[in-house]
């Protein structure tokens, strides 16, 4: 069988926090398509593995590589435009439900993607939410409202790499079950989970410790 190419290399990893290494040299292939769980104690840096991707945080050593380009500080955008992150934990502000899905349409680095309203209220109605909920503010929602539509927003980007903290912490395992149904019927993405969920470690193409 042909080995699937990769669409996220990561080679050597090292991550340091105020003179303090969280990881080390750790090297991982992410093959396009692929559904592929990190898997590790806590606090062991999984969540510091993907914000040091991003560029978002700590000190890095070793390289990245997404579809065959090195990246480095220069260029570093060019993967952020490339990947859905969700985080876990995001300080959401007070504003609607609504604007907070528009918002990242108005940006110039996804000028190539259009907010689609009909694909916002199929993916509402698959994950249990209601219409109403889009004129609430963000920090009146449950956890489990703000974690689907954090999700949403995610996949109304057609990303091909998705980068998913825990999507399944706050939901009940109803949802759960539509959720991750939907993750894994996407045939043209790529999603790097970290997670505990058994429901999603069973279902992945690979399961990678840390």
């Amino acid at each position: 069988m042909q080995k699937k190419e990769a669409l996220l290399s990561i080679k050597g990893l090292c991550i340091s926090f105020t003179g303090q290494k969280v990881l080390n040299d750790f090297t991982l292939d992410v093959r396009r398509h692929e559904k592929l769980v990190l898997k590790g104690k806590s606090g062991i840096g999984k969540s510091s593995l993907v914000k040091a991707l991003l560029g978002f945080t700590g000190k890095i050593e070793g390289e990245i590589i997404y579809e065959g380009k090195k990246i480095d500080e220069h260029n570093i955008n060019d993967l952020r435009a490339a990947v859905a992150w969700m985080p876990q934990g995001l300080d959401l502000s007070d504003e609607p439900v609504i604007d907070f899905l528009k918002m990242p349409f108005s940006f110039r680095q996804n000028a190539e993607h259009k907010f689609d309203e009909v694909h916002l209220r199929e993916l509402m109605h698959q994950f249990e939410l209601e219409d109403k909920l889009l004129k609430k503010k963000l920090n009146q929602l449950s956890g489990g409202e703000r974690q689907r539509f954090i999700l949403i927003l995610c996949l109304m980007m057609k990303r091909p790499l998705m980068l998913l903290d825990e999507p399944t912490a706050s939901l009940d395992s109803d949802i759960r079950d539509k959720v991750v149904q939907h993750l894994f019927e996407l045939r043209d993405t790529g999603i790097l989970f970290i997670t505990h969920d058994p429901v999603i470690t069973k279902r992945a193409d690979r399961v990678v410790k840390i």
